[in-house]
């Protein structure tokens, strides 16, 4: 293993981590669940909190206070093994990622954006600030979401 950076070991909380790659940054007051993987070179910021069962691909960086699997009845023991977020993608600060959720490869997640339980954002995908995209949803690879709108998943009816 190489080198991984916890600037306030006091403050943040590695509970039984599956996985810690090299070059790991984490800030202070971050909160990490069970079974989470955590690649090469990603980056948590200052009150991050990750619930169980994440996987967080190589580069990946997450700004300050976003929640990742942290739904509206959820707790620290439960355990979530189904929420990919790909190589290089950043997510941007005081964003919200629900369960089931699959962010591709170099994917960018604008500030504020909330992102429903079991949604898909493809490869390269950009994401604005104030986004939500709702339950199910699907973004398209290298699709661009303008600021303020709002990604229904579409019928088949």
């Amino acid at each position: 293993m190489g080198s991984t950076f916890v600037s306030d070991v006091m403050s943040s909380s590695l509970i039984k981590t599956e996985w810690i790659g090299r070059h790991v940054s984490i800030g202070r007051a971050v909160q990490i669940g069970y079974e989470v993987t955590l690649r090469d070179d990603v980056v948590l910021c200052n009150g991050v909190e990750i619930e169980s069962g994440a996987h967080l691909d190589v580069g990946v960086t997450v700004q300050v206070h976003t929640s990742i699997n942290t739904g509206r009845d959820s707790g620290w023991r439960r355990f979530v093994h189904d929420t990919w977020i790909g190589s290089h993608a950043r997510i941007g600060q005081h964003v919200s990622i629900g369960e089931g959720v699959m962010i591709g490869d170099g994917a960018v997640i604008g500030d504020f954006t909330r992102i429903g339980d079991g949604a898909r954002i493809g490869d390269g995908a950009r994401i604005g600030d104030f986004v939500d995209v709702r339950d199910s949803a699907t973004v398209a690879s290298h699709a661009m979401v303008p600021d303020h709108s709002v990604i229904e998943m579409l019928s088949g009816d």
